[in-house]
């Protein structure tokens, strides 16, 4: 059975969290490999739907919403978007922001790295590359696609790193205990994330003493029991 991809795609309430959204979903509609669902997590901002049905070629995706009875913010938006999505069947959500784009190849590229791994539970991350003349980057950051059995067992971005980049705390808290999950996606031509640099994204907006945190939620790391299952 082929496996199942899934993008998650967090819009937050103000202006600017769907100033591009256009944007972000004409690159998913544009893969050479289309993803099985796509998960708009309407965090507060009320008509994302609304929106999305206005963007070329999305007609031909399944989508899905959900809307939190409150605001979730980033790392949450996408912990539950990725909840929505493996409970819909997917094997792996890719995560992307609202004001990002995916070059056409990625989500081939991300599938094409796990039946290489011979599906591996992981988190796949890609190259990124930014709007400004920050060099690309290759290490591990939230530009991933992170599978249904690591969501689980990691329980996701903690609830304490919401205040900054939800990343960084996962990252370490992976790079210490649990390293061959940070599987990389090969840097093949255009298989990689377009990341844009703005004044008002909230994971470059960190709260004072995030590292700390960061070193805390490595430091008392420990694999999820969720009590239940994510189809319960």
């Amino acid at each position: 059975m082929k496996p199942k991809i899934a993008v998650v795609i967090p819009v937050g309430p103000e202006e600017h969290h769907a100033h591009w959204l256009d944007q972000c979903l004409i690159s998913v509609a544009e893969q050479t490999r289309p993803p099985d669902d796509v998960v708009l997590v309407d965090d507060m901002h009320g008509d994302v739907l609304a929106l999305a049905a206005t963007v070329p070629g999305i007609r031909a995706l399944s989508i899905a919403t959900y809307e939190p009875p409150w605001r979730l913010g980033v790392a949450h938006a996408f912990n539950a978007g990725s909840a929505v999505a493996f409970n819909r069947g997917a094997d792996l959500a890719l995560m992307l922001g609202a004001d990002d784009t995916i070059q056409p190849r990625v989500i081939e590229a991300v599938l094409n790295t796990y039946e290489s791994k011979d599906r591996a539970e992981g988190y796949y991350f890609c190259e990124v590359h930014y709007s400004d003349d920050t060099p690309d980057q290759t290490v591990p950051c939230n530009c991933a696609a992170w599978t249904r059995g690591l969501f689980e067992r990691s329980g996701g971005f903690a609830i304490e790193s919401a205040s900054g980049g939800c990343d960084a705390a996962f990252i370490s808290q992976m790079m210490v205990h649990d390293k061959y999950a940070l599987i990389q996606v090969p840097g093949q031509p255009n298989a990689w994330f377009w990341h844009r640099r703005h004044a008002q994204q909230e994971t470059q907006n960190q709260a004072p003493g995030m590292n700390e945190i960061r070193n805390w939620l490595t430091n008392r790391y420990t694999e999820t029991n969720w009590g239940r299952g994510l189809d319960a």
